[in-house]
């Protein structure tokens, strides 16, 4: 099957199969430089989801526990404390995201 392929397009050093032009060091640089920084907002943007999908699981953990054992003190008390808990995690990842995307521009 390769055998049978067309070459992209021609270059100035002959045909192939793939032809890359030459790149001088500096762009070849800075599109690195700009993929790597793409790179670092997207894992930015993955911590912040991570730090919601967590602070999601333990608002529900504590909604569940008031839900189910709302006649004993402990689980009324460890649940109220998983929401708050929840809460602090959702807005400290918040914070963290909009400081690192903010260092970034």
């Amino acid at each position: 099957m390769l055998d049978q392929a067309v070459p992209l397009k021609s270059c100035d050093h002959g045909e192939g199969f793939f032809c890359v032009p030459e790149v001088e060091k500096t762009t070849e640089s800075s599109l690195r430089d700009r993929l790597a920084l793409d790179r670092t907002v997207l894992a930015n943007e993955r911590t912040l989801l991570a730090y919601v999908r967590t602070a999601m699981m333990l608002a529900a953990t504590g909604a569940t526990a008031i839900s189910f054992y709302s006649d004993r003190w402990f689980p009324l008390v460890s649940g109220w404390f998983l929401i708050a808990l929840g809460l602090v995690i959702a807005t400290v990842g918040a914070i963290r995201f909009r400081n690192l995307a903010r260092s970034l521009k």
